[in-house]
């Protein structure tokens, strides 16, 4: 090929690139009285990171419900990745 030239680019065959997620997921664990199953573990599937952490931020704040009585022990964000 000779110079400026153009080509079709070339796979590389790596097959280890990680996918892009398709969506959000907020996480939270809650105490054994809640006993929201399973495992005492609470998720919710969004669009955006953005709007996973923001639910996360409102159950830190407001607890189970937004009454202020039981909060959760961890919250996390996961992404979610397609099949």
């Amino acid at each position: 090929m000779g110079i400026g030239e153009q080509h079709e680019p070339v796979s590389t065959g790596r097959i280890d690139a990680e996918p892009r997620p398709v969506g959000w997921r907020s996480v939270a664990v809650w105490p054994e009285s809640v006993g929201k199953p399973p495992n005492n573990v609470s998720r919710d599937f969004h669009r955006t990171i953005e709007q996973a952490t923001a639910v996360c931020d409102m159950l830190k704040r407001g607890g189970l419900g937004g009454e202020r009585n039981v909060f959760p022990l961890l919250t996390y964000v996961e992404p979610v990745l397609a099949k």
